[in-house]
């Protein structure tokens, strides 16, 4: 794993690549551009390492560009998750919920991922509150989607238990 310029990445990528990301999306270009110069971009090859289950957070990470895999943790055994795709956030629960890492983030490919440190995040909140305010906001909305998944996939798993009769 090796570190980039975030903004060398900006203007390589360009402003449209970054404004079609979820995380970023309705975010003024100065901000993105300010979170990608004050966080710390990654260039990660395939089959790096990102974090470990156990690890202390202080920070979430965005995907750039590439796929990361989700491995979470339970009872010393991993399981496939999900994957994280471009613009997509990961590690955003665990840092608001000020808890370790349950999971462990692998690269699927060549992914560039921005930490933004939670220092960071609370600076944004105070200098910047409206664009802050719609860096929560996209961010809570990922947060919903993921929920909604998860509630899927339980009615599913609870229909082919009970063969979809009501106990």
């Amino acid at each position: 794993m090796k570190t980039i310029d975030g903004q060398a990445l900006w203007h390589t990528l360009g402003a449209s690549h970054f404004r079609e990301m979820s995380t970023f999306g309705a975010l003024p270009d100065s901000t993105v551009q300010r979170l990608l110069a004050e966080g710390k971009v990654w260039q990660l090859d395939k089959s790096e390492v990102l974090f470990r289950a156990g690890d202390r957070v202080h920070s979430f990470f965005v995907v750039i560009s590439g796929k990361l895999s989700m491995y979470i943790c339970s009872d010393e055994q991993y399981a496939f998750s999900r994957h994280h795709v471009r613009g997509e956030e990961l590690g955003f629960v665990a840092m608001i919920g000020l808890h370790d890492r349950v999971g462990t983030a692998v690269a699927c490919e060549e992914t560039r991922v921005v930490e933004i440190s939670s220092d960071q995040f609370l600076e944004l909140h105070i200098s910047e509150p409206e664009a802050f305010g719609l860096l929560l906001l996209n961010l809570s909305r990922e947060m919903a989607r993921g929920i909604r998944q998860l509630n899927n996939i339980i009615v599913q798993m609870s229909m082919q238990q009970s063969k979809g009769k009501p106990s």
